[in-house]
């Protein structure tokens, strides 16, 4: 993965609040292995690479919105 597709995948990350340890037991690999991966100091197999971008993609993403409720 690119410099870029590494931080785009990481706000992704982010904004569907999946922690590193999520991520990490998903594809077999240490805690601070994705840490490092993220941070652009380690790489991954390509292979869990995929494995940790097709996570990341089918994880759902949950959207709190406000609502007024009528009250009786």
């Amino acid at each position: 993965m690119t410099y870029d597709e590494i931080e785009k995948l990481a706000e992704i990350k982010r904004r569907k609040k999946i922690t590193g340890r999520k991520c990490a037991q998903q594809i077999g690999v240490s805690d601070p292995m994705i840490s490092y991966f993220f941070n652009h100091r380690e790489s991954l197999s390509l292979d869990k690479q995929e494995k940790l971008k097709n996570f990341i993609d089918d994880y759902p993403e949950y959207v709190l919105i406000r609502m007024p409720v009528k009250s009786e």
